[in-house]
């Protein structure tokens, strides 16, 4: 993707650390923790799984946005971005279906948001959350019946 405004140096940055680095190790857990919204990273991996967002991490990373306040001290964050083909709105084969968080670890095209989870999943603290934390949503908001369509 494109940077809208400033640089994605320290993006890249941060990238590099959890791509290069043990994150079972507290010291390098801890290190990320200070540079990425870890809760949000985590509740954005989830929505866009659940919803089976097929226009997302296929075959080329696409429709993914993220942010942080321009000072050093900011965190990295997501927000959710074009989820037209997700929830079977898609003509693609299999969408409905799709095990999108087995994508997002192990997708067919690297990205860096891919690597990121998928290293950050070595933390057993950041494991722990993340299941627990998709888990707690699958019995709460992520409910099939609070998906319905309304009409």
């Amino acid at each position: 993707g494109s940077v809208i405004e400033g640089t994605n140096k320290a993006f890249l940055d941060m990238v590099g650390f959890i791509k290069n680095n043990n994150m079972s190790d507290i010291a390098n857990y801890d290190s990320v923790n200070k540079m990425l919204d870890i809760e949000n990273f985590a509740d954005y991996f989830i929505v866009e799984t659940y919803i089976i967002n097929v226009d997302w991490l296929g075959s080329y990373t696409n429709n993914i946005k993220y942010w942080r306040t321009n000072n050093p001290a900011g965190k990295w964050r997501y927000m959710l971005w074009d989820t037209d083909l997700s929830l079977g709105r898609s003509n693609v084969a299999g969408a409905d279906t799709a095990n999108m968080l087995n994508q997002a670890i192990n997708p067919p095209t690297g990205n860096p948001h891919s690597i990121m989870l998928k290293s950050l999943l070595n933390n057993i603290e950041f494991k722990n959350y993340f299941v627990d934390r998709y888990c707690d949503l699958l019995n709460t908001i992520y409910r099939p019946y609070k998906f319905k369509k309304k009409a």
